[in-house]
């Protein structure tokens, strides 16, 4: 997941929500600082929150994912989902 996040590859997007869904807390956390990193956005996920977190801020992502599909970008502020700017 580490190469996921080194590129602009949005391709990887979808594959990487998935994976915020992991039966392992490492696999999520990569997941989620791959796609914070591809994207600039962060939309709190927590790793080692409870399932209902983790739930809120996965479909929060595919809301992002699917806006910025249909809307060829995402960087516009289409989404009615909870973005903040990630900065490292």
């Amino acid at each position: 997941m580490k190469a996921a996040a080194d590129t602009s590859r949005t391709d990887l997007l979808e594959p990487l929500s998935k994976k915020l869904l992991d039966p392992d807390p490492a696999v999520r956390m990569f997941a989620d600082i791959a796609l914070r990193k591809l994207t600039g956005r962060d939309f709190d996920f927590k790793p080692h929150g409870t399932p209902a977190e983790r739930e809120e801020a996965h479909a929060r992502w595919d809301r992002y994912i699917q806006d910025s599909k249909s809307s060829g970008g995402g960087e516009d502020g289409k989404t009615d989902a909870k973005i903040t700017k990630h900065q490292e």
